[in-house]
Parts: structure tokens; sequence; C-alpha cells
């Protein structure tokens, strides 16, 4: 009888043969080759496993920190990934932002609470390493034959959100309005955030965080125009945005190109945006435009642009009452008060000065102390500026003293750890008021406080940060030390007032300052002077005569009376003691032959 032969396993077979020929190294090549062509069949399930996914997943990738970018993670429910790249394709039609895959899931079980919870955690983590602004992850729904995306925003700050969107057709898969809505709302409050951050850290140096914030901003104004959900007044506020960032990077900066934006913008949107349509936006404009003319007259040596800051400054007042919005028409006040003082400087009556002591007055019957401790600090430094100014156009010191009463009372509020550019700038000012009471009496006392003064204010006045401030600086601390040496029998006090002032003009270059550096060239020239005076040659006192004459030329150009007057006495006293020299030298010359 026969029997049946045992049908062979070929596994087992295959494992004998190899064995026999090749011994261990044979079987462990036979078990790779069946590993490898098992992990290919089954490929879509091994490469979700826990594991696997950690080494096969790409890093994180960086975004670009010019613009507002958009994570997309895996999503739940889309082995292939088949809305994912459908929702990539539609995101790419919103312009201005930059789109980004995230090789990887964020939640990849059912989405519950806990999990959704965890979600945003893990998102925001990612979305600090990535520098992105948004992370969208989430899972495809299923019902019968439809699916639906429920995706979830982490934003890299603020509360998280999340929605459904049904697609518009059932032949082609188009995100709803709703979709749109929230990306444009979600960018819009990342944009309010980041200005909200900025002006929380008034007082303090921020233009070097401002430039990647300006880009971000303008590539999503410019390109955004067309994008569903982004209307009008939502570009209007971001624009916005935009202008008050240019002015702070101006006025931190030196730099007068971003102040010359915030003009060119702002009387753009006063064309589209007139009174009668969006009043309070546009008195508000009118400040902003009023301040940056403001600051950018003061660089120039012309008084046009300054002229043109106090009537936007009236003309924001005429909608921004006391009684309508006491805070809002105080700043109004306080910025009508510092054009009004800039321009009062420049000429040789107080009329102007006065009236921005009674400005400054003004603002500080609602920015009291208790109310707006940091704003009543500002207007009582801007106060005391105007206060010092008439001062040193009177022989009495009582405005003097009131000017430095201003300034102590306002670096109460304005201290070095909450507001330290306020602080350097308070400091400064008290310096040059304290300097001023010094020149008019015998001792030295008030002048020391002052070169005390000044040197605090250097401390966070510093030439890389804000360049121009710490050029003004120098330049007071320059004329302090010079009075000073004019005191002493030494020159050492001389000496390092002329080295202040070249460090000064450094920054203030006649090309983009004129006025300054105008003055700092005639405060040059004195204490050039002064040392000219205490040598047997002339060299010193040339050297005085050719910044004087710099000088005179900006302050003639510009037509500025009461310095070319000032200047022009100082010249003629120079060149009186080179001449005095020069023939009490060719006197000698002739005695000796």
């Amino acid at each position: 009888m026969e029997t049946e032969k045992p049908t062979p396993n070929i596994p087992d077979f295959l494992k004998g043969k190899i064995y026999k020929r090749f011994g261990i190294p044979g079987l462990c090549i036979l078990m790779l080759l069946g590993g490898l062509g098992y992990a290919w069949t089954r490929w879509n399930e091994i490469k979700t496993w826990p594991g696997i996914e950690f080494f096969l997943r790409k890093s994180i990738p960086r975004t670009d920190s010019k613009r507002f970018s958009v994570l997309i993670a895996h999503l739940e429910n889309d082995p292939n990934h088949d809305h994912e790249r459908l929702i990539i394709e539609l995101l790419k039609e919103f312009k201005g932002i930059q789109i980004v895959t995230l090789d990887r899931f964020i939640v990849k079980d059912n989405i519950t609470e806990e999990e959704e919870k965890k979600g945003h955690e893990k998102a925001r983590a990612i979305l600090k390493e990535s520098g992105a602004s948004v992370l969208i992850w989430g899972t495809i729904l299923h019902n019968n034959d439809k699916t639906i995306p429920k995706l979830y925003w982490t934003a890299s700050y603020g509360e998280p959100h999340s929605g459904q969107y049904r697609p518009l057709a059932e032949t082609e898969f188009r995100l709803p309005e709703i979709f749109w809505k929230d990306l444009a709302q979600i960018l819009q409050l990342l944009v309010a955030k980041d200005d909200a951050d900025f002006q929380a850290n008034r007082g303090r140096y921020v233009a070097d965080r401002l430039p990647p914030f300006i880009a971000r901003v303008r590539t999503l104004l410019r390109e955004s125009a067309n994008n569903k959900g982004w209307n009008d007044e939502t570009r209007l506020l971001t624009r916005m945005i935009l202008t008050n960032a240019l002015f702070v990077l101006g006025e931190q900066s030196g730099e007068s190109i971003p102040l010359d934006e915030v003009v060119l913008s702002y009387r753009e949107v006063l064309k589209e945006y007139p009174q009668e349509r969006f009043p309070l936006g546009w008195a508000m404009i009118q400040n902003i435009l009023g301040s940056a003319l403001g600051i950018l007259g003061e660089r120039e040596s012309g008084t046009a642009r300054l002229d043109e800051a106090v009537l936007a400054f009236r003309e924001a007042l005429k909608v921004y009452t006391r009684d309508r919005a006491p805070l809002d028409w105080a700043m109004i006040q306080n910025n009508l008060g510092s054009a009004l003082q800039t321009l009062g400087e420049r000429e040789s009556g107080t009329a102007r000065l006065d009236e921005a002591v009674l400005a400054f007055r003004e603002a500080l019957k609602e920015r009291t102390q208790d109310r707006v401790p940091l704003y009543w600090a500002m207007t009582q430094n801007n106060l005391g500026n105007a206060l010092r100014v008439l001062g040193e156009r009177e022989s009495r010191t009582t405005r003097l003293d009131e000017a430095v009463l201003a300034f102590r009372e306002a670096l109460k509020e304005s201290t070095r750890d909450r507001v330290p550019l306020d602080w350097a700038a308070t400091q400064n000012n008290l310096g040059i008021a304290l300097r001023v009471l010094g020149e008019r009496e015998s001792g030295t006392g008030r002048l020391d406080e002052a070169v005390l003064a000044f040197r605090e204010a250097l401390k966070e006045s510093t030439r890389d940060r804000v360049p121009l401030s710490w050029a003004a600086t120098q330049n007071n601390l320059g004329a302090t030390l010079g009075i000073l040496g004019e005191r002493e029998s030494g020159t050492g006090r001389l000496d390092e007032a002329v080295l202040a002032y070249r460090e000064a003009l450094k920054e203030c270059t006649r090309d983009r300052f004129p006025l300054r550096w105008a003055m700092i060239q005639s405060n040059l020239g004195n204490s050039l002077r002064a040392l000219g005076e205490r040598e047997s040659g002339t060299e010193r006192l040339d050297e005085a005569v050719l910044a004087f004459r710099e000088a005179l030329k900006e302050f003639e150009l510009g037509q500025h009376t009461y310095y070319v007057s000032v200047v022009a006495k100082n010249l003629k006293k120079v060149k009186i003691i080179i001449q005095q020299r020069t023939e009490s030298g060719a006197s000698k010359d002739a005695n000796l032959r």
C-alpha cells in the first residue's frame, strides 16, 4: 500500500538547502530578503508604526521669516494624503503667505477633548521650532460617501480654533468661505498681537525686532488684494499696523526712510478715507502723520515739515475733543506741544514756546500721574524741555528751575528698568537744564551734576541701538565739559569736549541731519577756540574758524536767524584773536630783524 508523501514545507526546505550550502550567513541573508519582501507588500501599514514613523519622518522645516507661514500636518483618516494635498493646493490661492508641509501627524487616533488639548501643545512646540505662524492639523470625517475635513488651527500665540469645512461641491473639492474667513482672522490676530507687543514695550528698544515683522506684513499686504476673506477693513487695519511699526523703526534707528514711508502711506489713506466717512480713524491718522512729520522736521534745517505737523495736530483736535475722548485729546495736545517747541527753538521770539508750554499743561490735565503714569512722565519731560528753552532766553532762572523740577518729576515714573529709553532721554534733558543753570553760577556743582546725568543717559542711549540719541547726548556732554574746561586752568576737560563732539559727528552727518550737524560744528568751534586761546599757535583757532564757517553755511541756508547771529559773533571773536596773534608775531619778527 502506497503512503502519501508529505508536502514539503517550502521555507523549511529552503532553509535546509541554504544552510547545507552556505551555513549561518546564508540563513541570515534569506531572512533579510524575506523581511524586505514582507515590508514591501505591507509598507502602507508598517510606515505608520510609531517607531518606524519616528525614523522616517523628515525634520521640522524652518520657515521664511519675511512671510507669515502656515504649516500643514498629515490628517488622520487620510491614508494617501489626498485631502491634505488638495488643501495645500487651495491654500496657495491665498497670496502673501508661505505654505509648508509637515511630515508628521499631530494626533493620530480619535481626537478626544484631551487629545485635542495635547495636540495644540505639541503644535505650539513645533511652531516655536519652525518659526511658522500657524499650524493646521486634524482629521477627515466620513459620512456615507461624503468627507468633511475637521481642521484645528494652532497659532504661534492666541487661542486655538477648530472648524468643520463641508466642501462646496460634490464633484470638486472646494473649501467654503468660512475657511478663508478663519484664515484671514487668524492672520489678522497675529499681526495685531505683534503690534500690541511692540506698543507694550514703548520706551524700550525694539528696532532690532521690527524689520522681520515689517517684511511679513508688507508681503501680506502687497499680495493679498484679492484674497478670500481679506476685506478692505482688514487690509486698512493691517496697513495702519505696518505704518505704526515703520514709525517706531524710524524714530529709534535714526533713519528717515521709514518715516517718509509713514507720511506717504497716511497721505494716501486720508484720500481714501475722508473725515466724513471715518472721523475717529481720520483724526488718529492725522495725529500719527503729524508725529512723523515732527520727527522729520527735527532732522531737517527747514521748518516746512514742522508747520505741516502743527496743522495735522490741529486738525486731529477738531475731532478728538477733551469731553469726547480725554486721553486721546491729551495725547494730541502733547504732540502738538512738541512740534511747537521745535519750531520755537528755531525762532528768536518766544510765542511758539509759550504755546508749547500751554499745550503741555493742557495735556497734563488728563494725563495725571495716578491715571497714566508713564504718559504723565512723558509730558512732564516735554514740558521741561519747553521751559528750559524759554529759560535760556531769559535772565531769570525761574523757568530753568521749573524745568529741572519737571524732569525730576518725570524720572519718578520713567525709571531705567521700566522704560530705559525714556529714562535716558529724560536724564539727557535734565543734564541740559542743569548745564544752563551751571553756566549762570560761579561754582561747578550744577555742571558736575549735568555731566553725571549725561553719562547716565549714555548707559542706555548707545550708538548701536539709538544712534541719533547717542549723538545728541555726546554733543550735550561735550558742551558741559567745554564750560567746565573754560573754568579750569588745564585743558583736560576741553580735550574731552572736542572728543565728544567728534564722536557725535560720526552719526549726525551733514547730509542726513544738517541742522543738528551745524549745531555740533558750532559747539566744536567753541571748544577749539577755548583750547586755541591757551596755546601760542593758531592751529586750534584755525580749526575753530573752519567749524564756525561750516555751521554758518547751514544756518543761513535754513534761515535760522537766531543761530546765525550767535555763530557769526563767535566767528568774529576767533578771527580777531588770530589777527592779533598774527600781528604780534609779525611785530616780534620785525624787532628781531
